[in-house]
């Protein structure tokens, strides 16, 4: 299987790609079970987060929101992509808590071969000037998203 990238604005900085094949599936699931698209989370809540990956790679796990205020959940206040060694349903050890002001948010898991920093990863967001309506990053790599709304009850 091949992956295609459509994007509405530059691409990654020169030389950045870490390519893969398949597919990376996310999915978040709070107390009451796994989220759909769209779904209301309170701010505070915290979210376990399963992935499911094609093969051995590395992982991001990256919050975008309406503000295109980019956050590292994993790794967690980390600087590079994780290694995935199974292509198996993993439950990732820790917690996304949900945080910052009430709105939408889109978390995505971008899955590709090699490391891939999340600075490039930023670069590549604020250059493409993508927004939470976007269902994919503007960077190589197969990727998964959820969109989230932030609301305090």
């Amino acid at each position: 299987m091949a992956l295609v990238l459509v994007t509405r604005g530059p691409l990654a900085p020169k030389g950045f790609y870490a390519g893969t094949q398949g597919a990376v599936h996310l999915a978040l699931v709070s107390k009451e079970g796994r989220l759909r698209d769209g779904a209301a989370v309170r701010v505070g809540e915290a979210l376990s987060i399963q992935i499911t990956t094609p093969k051995p790679g590395f992982l991001l796990v990256l919050g975008l929101d309406e503000n295109r205020a980019l956050t590292a959940y994993e790794p967690p206040r980390g600087t590079t992509s994780i290694p995935v060694s199974r292509d198996e349903d993993v439950t990732l050890p820790g917690k996304l808590v949900v945080a910052g002001a009430p709105g939408r948010e889109r978390v995505y898991a971008l899955f590709t071969e090699h490391p891939i920093a999340v600075e490039d990863v930023a670069t590549a967001v604020h250059a493409a000037h993508t927004n939470t309506a976007d269902i994919e990053l503007p960077v190589h790599g197969a990727q998964s998203s959820v969109q989230l709304e932030k609301v305090v009850r």
